[in-house]
């Protein structure tokens, strides 16, 4: 039985031996960008952000209002630009979160007017562009720019949230969210607060109205929002990623450098179809 032991013991230590560890270089940073509210790393240079995403999605239903007012819908505007969220280490800018909470800025009445067209009508005008169609799948993970790019991101980001650094950070957080009398969930790999949950139930038995809720999700969100500023929370989990994925980049330079080039076209492609419609 010992020796048996001892064998798996030599087997487990070999397996960690062979191991990769990702490299870090902490000269690599992360920009915390508030007036757009996102969390900017070194691997986005190089695949479509959420800003960017939102251009291409932006030229897409620029084509499809075209499509609307040749068929009778006259009314409908050019949507104007929605700025995406990035909460991805929780509430982390003050300033937004006390105008609208953990969601993004609300949608505005004339971007509603989409609603109107009829769902045959909208069928036919998303397929009808094909051009633009591929344009707006290109930002997808699902391609294979993206793929490569997402399990650079993922190793990147294992790394940072199986570190020290990282459960330290995680722990200061919870005391200080905690110290507010707020409830985190104390899972390291959530960032879910306990007290969300008793808005929505709230919500669920009418013991809250919506405009009620969104003052509570605004206060919780705010929270959270001046804890991450007090510690500097956000930037340094941010930087901690961008610690991996620098070197990642640095390896993988040659195929990084042709998928930028790919992402700048078909920014191109859709910025032209934006500009001569404004």
């Amino acid at each position: 039985m010992r020796i048996r032991a001892l064998c798996i013991l030599i087997l487990i230590f070999s397996l960690s031996a062979c191991t990769p560890s990702l490299e870090q270089d902490t000269s690599w940073t992360a920009r915390l960008d508030y007036e757009n509210n996102q969390i900017v790393f070194p691997l986005d240079e190089y695949f479509f952000t959420q800003e960017e995403s939102q251009i291409l999605h932006r030229a897409n239903l620029f084509t499809r209002v075209d499509c609307y007012r040749a068929n009778g819908y006259s009314d409908i505007p050019y949507p104007e630009y929605e700025k995406p969220i990035n909460n991805l280490y929780g509430a982390w800018n003050i300033s937004w979160a006390q105008k609208y909470g953990f969601s993004s800025a609300p949608i505005t009445e004339d971007s509603q007017k989409f609603s109107q067209v009829p769902q045959a009508l909208a069928e036919k005008c998303a397929g009808e562009d094909i051009e633009i169609t591929k344009l707006l799948s290109a930002s997808t993970a699902g391609t294979d720019e993206g793929k490569f790019i997402g399990i650079l991101q993922r190793q990147a980001a294992n790394a940072a949230e199986n570190s020290s650094e990282w459960a330290k950070l995680r722990k200061e957080q919870w005391a200080c969210l905690e110290s507010k009398n707020l409830s985190p969930t104390r899972d390291i790999h959530s960032w879910e607060l306990k007290d969300l949950y008793a808005i929505q139930a709230g919500l669920d038995n009418k013991s809250l109205t919506k405009e009620q809720a969104k003052a509570e999700e605004i206060r919780i969100a705010t929270i959270e929002a001046e804890c991450s500023e007090s510690l500097q929370f956000a930037q340094k989990l941010a930087n901690l990623e961008a610690s991996y994925q620098g070197p990642l980049i640095i390896k993988n330079q040659a195929k990084l450098n042709e998928i930028k080039e790919y992402k700048q076209s078909v920014l191109v492609k859709a910025k032209e179809i934006i500009s001569t419609r404004q």
